[in-house]
Parts: C-alpha cells; structure tokens; sequence
C-alpha cells in the first residue's frame, strides 16, 4: 500500500490535457506487480474503496459483483494515462499560504528574498489548477516551452520555505492584454514570464 490521502485525474475526452481530478474517501492506493502470460512485468495502481454506501446501487460494478453498496470494498486498477497523487509522497510540493499567487503579487511582495539553491525539476510537466468547487476539483495541462524550478524564500523574520516556480520560454501565443503583460511592460513572445505556483495547486515533473 502507497497511501490512503489521494486525489485521483482521470482523463477526460479533450484535444488537449485536462483532467477530472477528486479526492478519495475511505479508500487505499496499492501499487501491484503483475506479469503477463509472456513474462512482461509491469506495475500496476490499484484503487480500493472501502466505503460504496454512498454510490448509485444501479451502479455497474455492483451488477458485476452481484453486492450492494456498503457490504464489500471495491478494487480497480486505474486505466493507463490516469493520474494518483498520495498526500503522504507529495508533501514537499504543499506551498504556504503567503506566498504570491501570481505575477502581480509576486513583484509586489517584498517580505521574502529568494534563498541560495534553486533548482530546476523539468521542462515536461502537467500543471493542475483548483477550479471554485464545493469538492476537489482540478484542471490539468500540459506546458509548453516550460521550466519548473523549486525555490528556497526566506522571510524577513528568517523563515524558509520552498516555493514551485513556473518559467514559461514562450508567450507569443499568450493574450496581448493578459496582467503579465500589463505589469511587465512588455509584449507576447519577447521575455519569459515566470511566477510562483498557488498554494493548494500541484505539478507533475517526469523523473
């Protein structure tokens, strides 16, 4: 078992990355090695919610399994392409809440520097933002022509933390009228744009 805190993208039907992202509740996460009939291993996600008293009973799983909701755990593997984050293994990637959320504000904040060791993650990654829902609710994309460095602040009063700093090389398809634009004073495409990531909103970066 990997976890129990999780939020769970699925992908959904889009020309572009975006995902469907929810937390899980009374549910386990376990990775599970398996081997095909030709000796192929692969690792596999499985998902076990132990709590379904709250699902349709017209659900199809419950049909399958000839059970009703609330009498038995329900276990799945997530389909190829889909996404797990476990609390527990992402911690590091939590921002605290003073920090500024975007461009406007990060150049207006003068009560953290920026400490010595920063460090670049990647240039591939998928960015998912917290949409205005009474759930966990999030909308994932992929980045083009981006860097994401994780960045040691320190605060007037000696605090440090570590801030997701989002670098994007190329804005020449971005809106002339964006606020990035406005409080730089420059025009699409001529300078990268970067800024800190929102407290509560998460990066995927490929090893």
């Amino acid at each position: 078992m990997v976890g129990e805190k999780s939020v769970v993208c699925h992908q959904l039907n889009y020309p572009y990355a975006v995902a469907f992202c929810h937390t899980l509740h009374m549910t386990k996460i376990y990775m599970v090695p398996l081997v095909g009939a030709d000796g192929t291993r692969i690792e596999a996600v499985a998902v076990c919610h132990r709590d379904t008293s709250t699902w349709d009973p017209k659900a199809l799983v419950f049909q399958r399994l000839k059970v009703k909701p609330g009498t038995l755990p329900i276990c799945h593997f997530l389909p190829n392409g889909h996404i797990v984050w476990i609390y527990d293994l992402h911690h590091i990637f939590q921002l605290p809440s003073n920090l500024a959320a975007n461009v406007a504000t990060l150049l207006s904040t003068s009560s953290m520097m920026i400490g010595e060791g920063a460090k670049m993650l990647g240039e591939k990654s998928v960015v998912c933002h917290q949409l205005n829902y009474p759930y966990a609710v999030a909308l994932c994309h992929a980045f083009h022509m981006t860097k994401i460095y994780k960045v040691p602040l320190v605060g007037a009063d000696g605090t440090r933390v570590q801030a997701l700093a989002v670098c994007h090389e190329d804005t020449s398809i971005w809106d002339p009228n964006a606020l990035a634009f406005q409080v730089l004073k420059v025009k699409p495409g001529t300078w990268p744009i970067c800024h800190f990531l929102p407290n509560g909103h998460f990066v995927w970066v490929p090893n």
